[in-house]
């Protein structure tokens, strides 16, 4: 536990343990599933550069990219494969591997690029892990990236056997650079008890600088900015939708987590919708870190053309959600919706949306797949057989049995597996218990390590002030001003720890509020997620910087103890 006691004029702190059990929402896997590739650490076979490990071969489409089984790379071990690509091409290393039929899997593997080029073609893959002959595809790592994890669940379907592929490119999508694979994983997906959480990450572009020309061809540059309070609003109502309305729409079944991010740039890429524009995935892209199960993007269309003065609202509705197939989920939400409309409806449609995507694409759920674009008399609950009230409520006006309500009616039903066809009052469908169980894109058994429980690991790090300062400027939930503490965490274990890692907070006196807290109201209990990097750990000797955040109600000396909690398996990757 970290003591900071603090008036104006000095701060004097301490490190010392505290013995405050850990809370856990996931499973702990004592071993890892089998993996079915063979030598998917490429340290096998009679060596050279220029030749194959065992059990892998080569393709290249353009047949320009060079192959190396490298000895001077490697993520553990001492070896790994690399990819060559001086020009355009699509290039693999690959491996045939027998499945059962309809069956979930996860396909995974750390990858490490150097100069990963954007594809000029129409699918901007980078270096990933994939299937051949099918679009199933881990997110892509573009540009240079020290070596990090990616993955992708996928169903068999009525394959016995699947393809493997360490991959620089796809279809229509070939790519230049040079990319090292390691650590190539095709693991059986199976139900856990109690469920594994969701990592949600939401994004709150706050700037929006665009150009464009219509279709008349006039051109246009706009811009938009939301204000202070409608950024804290919207993230205020992402935390509620992620914290309190997920775990009561999905009767329990489901607590995730969320991270909300700021990021430092303007939205400045959009994609055509209909009459309007909106942020897709590949708009996105550079700030959707593939170490989430879901991403929400909320983002501001009501522009100014910077051209003629008129304002211009660019969007195309409220939200839109694409189907990711098994990938990681993905959602946006215009900013009115996250603060204006009286509820958080177009959160729970929107997110909706992907949730039925995903696991009608991982065939966990009972088929057919719930049209949330429904009518009323469409569905009835399976168990009561009674029609839903069509209407929306507000937070203000909660209507049971309605369309949004938490605790009853046809968004809690298929969130929860208990609604059916009119015509099939009995048969239930939507997102059952045990569909839930399964995980989600990333948040599965497949990932053992990342989703074991979390414990506090005070014995296990050192954490260290570096410095501090105050503020005395007024801001919401710090009348008396901002005090902020740099510290660095350090992992003084032989062990990994795995992300999340956060600080919990204890003792924090005097009504003071943590500002910078991602989970909880701020004050005891509430978490600070503390950021492990691109590979979802610390090892031996790593650290990392922590930023704490402090709202003062008055300027008298306080304390602020903190637990530090992580996961550190029976059994790492």
């Amino acid at each position: 536990m970290c003591d900071f006691k603090a008036n104006l004029a000095r701060m004097i702190c301490c490190v010392f343990a505290s013995a405050i059990i850990g809370h856990a929402h996931a499973a702990s896997i004592d071993t890892e599933p089998a993996n079915l590739v063979t030598n998917g650490s490429f340290e096998y076979g009679q060596f050279s550069p220029n030749s194959l490990p065992s059990g892998w071969s080569w393709n290249s489409w353009a047949r320009t990219a060079i192959p190396v089984w490298d000895e001077t790379e490697a993520r553990e071990g001492g070896r790994s494969v690399k990819i060559i690509s001086p020009t355009l091409d699509d290039a693999q290393w690959v491996q045939s591997v027998p499945v059962e039929t309809n069956k979930p899997y996860y396909l995974s593997g750390w990858v490490k690029t150097n100069d990963v080029a954007h594809s000029p073609e129409s699918v901007d893959a980078g270096a990933n892990i994939s299937l051949l002959n099918s679009w199933t595809s881990s997110p892509g790592v573009l540009g240079t990236r020290d070596w990090m994890r990616t993955g992708v669940l996928f169903n068999s379907e009525s394959n016995g056997q699947v393809t493997v592929a360490a991959r620089l490119g796809f279809y229509a999508g070939t790519t230049t650079g040079t990319a090292w694979f390691d650590d190539i994983r095709l693991t059986p997906v199976v139900p856990l008890n109690p469920h594994p959480s969701w990592r949600i990450l939401v994004l709150i572009y706050r700037d929006t600088d665009f150009s464009y020309t219509d279709s008349s061809g006039t051109a246009h540059h706009v811009v938009a900015s939301m204000t202070q309070y409608e950024v804290d609003q919207a993230a205020n109502a992402a935390r509620q939708f992620v914290e309190n309305d997920i775990p009561a729409l999905t009767s329990g079944n489901m607590t995730p987590t969320v991270t909300i991010g700021y990021p430092d740039r303007a939205l400045t890429k959009l994609s055509p919708n209909s009459s309007g524009w909106w942020p897709s995935p590949q708009d996105t892209v550079t700030e959707r870190d593939p170490a989430f199960d879901s991403v929400i993007v909320i983002w501001d269309p009501r522009t100014v053309d910077q051209i003629t003065g008129q304002s211009i609202w660019i969007g195309s509705a409220a939200g839109l959600t694409p189907a990711m197939g098994t990938s990681q989920a993905y959602t946006t939400i215009i900013i009115e919706a996250a603060f204006s409309y009286g509820n958080r409806n177009v959160f729970k449609h929107e997110w909706g949306h992907s949730i039925l995507e995903f696991f009608h694409a991982i065939g966990t759920a009972p088929k057919p797949k719930v049209e949330n674009h429904a009518n009323a008399n469409d569905y009835v609950n399976c168990l009561t057989h009674a029609p839903y009230v069509w209407a929306d409520e507000t937070d203000a006006n909660p209507i049971p049995n309605s369309i949004y309500n938490n605790y009853s009616g046809f968004t809690h039903d298929y969130y929860s597996g208990m609604t059916a066809r009119a015509g099939e009052p009995t048969r239930c469908l939507g997102i059952s218990g045990e569909a839930w169980a399964y995980g989600g894109p990333v948040a599965n058994s497949a990932n053992p390590s990342m989703y074991a429980p979390t414990q506090i690991i005070n014995d296990k790090v050192n954490f260290v002030v570096q410095s501090t300062s105050f503020n005395p400027t007024q801001v919401a939930g710090g009348p008396a001003g901002v005090f902020t503490i740099n510290a660095v965490l350090t992992n003084k274990s032989s062990e990994k720890i795995w992300a999340p890692i956060r600080a919990v907070v204890n003792t924090l006196t005097k009504g003071n509020t943590l500002l910078s807290t991602t989970d909880g109201n701020g004050g005891v209990g509430s978490k600070q997620a503390i950021d492990a990097g691109s590979d979802e750990a610390l090892t031996w000797n790593e650290s990392v910087a922590v930023q704490f955040r402090i709202g003062l109600a008055t300027r008298y000396g306080f304390s602020f103890l903190v637990d530090i909690e992580g996961n550190v398996p029976s059994q790492s990757e």
